[in-house]
């Protein structure tokens, strides 16, 4: 498969867009609305600042400490709507959330999914060396997405391996010998397609996927991002007059997003309903020449990790943690050691 690399914003001859919808003014006023900051009965947010969720930390259910984190990301205290990218609009963004987070009340400060190649983690590093905080990458988590700026569908598939290609175009054509396969775009019908989405989801992992407070922040946040000059695509995969599968999908400065994704569990041979689905939308961001990016995000699938093997880039991201309690920092060193995680990078090394 061919691997086209994505050049991150920052470096020399770099794409001027990236992943910025976690951070969007869409994002953050839908987050604002469901989870505002003047809620007496829901103090999560630091006393000092709007911007800054603070919540305890608890470790070997003996110590106790504060940790802090940008709003509009999940954390443990709030899980919200699941975001990946913590992308700021500029290093002067970064720099002055640091410099208000610096006067918070906290042991450590939770940045959850910075791309590792750009900005924020080099003023991060910086941040931290010159005050002697200790900095800590955890959870390699790749996002796997598309590129496709610069070439055609075709070039696409002829980039994939065989059996994958096969799923791709040879299980949609299995699925039209069934019958008549179209998209729909259910957009404004939330109510119908969470519906849908829910129900695939019940049967699939025992739950449903977008309820509660979590619901409230999409229905809001999707309204914002049209109102705001984005798209949404509500997409429903259709046989005849049937659905069998459904995608969230948004863009925003021609970067389409897969938030979400479900599928019907009937038998249909040897097709595979999420990646015919997925073929069918990739095809159409290729065919707007506004798009440049189709982004599965982060995380696998059920039984496999299907999207490392229909994508032709890698983002590498992980969660970072600025540590400036020295008993934290012990703690945290003794808890290592003991359990022997590897999966751990300390600034400097």
């Amino acid at each position: 498969m061919n691997d086209s690399k994505l050049m991150h914003a920052g470096t020399p001859g770099a794409c001027a867009v990236r992943p910025g919808l976690f951070r969007s003014a869409s994002w953050l006023r839908a987050w604002d609305q469901v989870w505002p900051c003047d809620v007496p009965e829901r103090p999560i947010y630091s006393g000092h600042s709007s911007n800054l969720i603070q919540y305890p930390i608890n470790l070997a259910k003996l110590l106790r400490f504060q940790s802090a984190a940008p709003k509009a990301i999940s954390t443990p205290c709030l899980e919200g709507f699941a975001s990946e990218y913590l992308c700021f609009n500029s290093p002067a963004d970064f720099s002055l959330f640091l410099q208000e987070a610096e006067s918070g009340q906290w042991d450590q400060l939770y940045l959850r999914g910075l791309l590792d190649k750009d900005f924020e983690v080099d003023l991060l590093k910086q941040y931290c060396l010159t005050r002697g905080y200790l900095l800590m990458r955890r959870e390699d988590m790749p996002a796997y997405g598309i590129n496709t700026a610069n070439a055609t569908f075709d070039d696409y598939c002829a980039g994939l391996g065989k059996s994958t290609r096969d799923r791709v175009l040879g299980g949609r054509r299995r699925l039209q010998k069934r019958g008549e396969l179209h998209r729909r775009n259910l957009w404004p019908d939330i109510d119908h397609f969470l519906k849908i989405l829910n129900q695939f989801h019940e049967v699939r992992w025992g739950k449903p996927c977008i309820v509660g407070e979590s619901e409230q922040f999409i229905r809001l946040f999707l309204t914002h991002l049209q109102q705001e000059g984005g798209c949404v695509d509500l997409s429903a995969l259709m046989l005849d007059d049937k659905c069998v599968s459904v995608m969230l999908d948004v863009e925003l400065d021609g970067w389409v997003y897969n938030l979400q994704s479900g599928f019907s569990a009937l038998d249909f041979g040897r097709v595979s309903l999420g990646m015919v689905h997925f073929g069918m939308q990739i095809e159409q961001s290729f065919s707007l020449s506004r798009c440049h990016y189709y982004d599965f995000m982060a995380g696998d699938g059920k039984s496999a990790n299907y999207k490392a093997s229909i994508a032709n880039n890698t983002l590498s991201m992980g969660d970072y943690y600025v540590v400036r309690s020295i008993g934290l920092k012990l703690a945290y060193q003794l808890n290592d050691c003991l359990k022997r995680n590897k999966n751990i990078t300390r600034y400097p090394e």
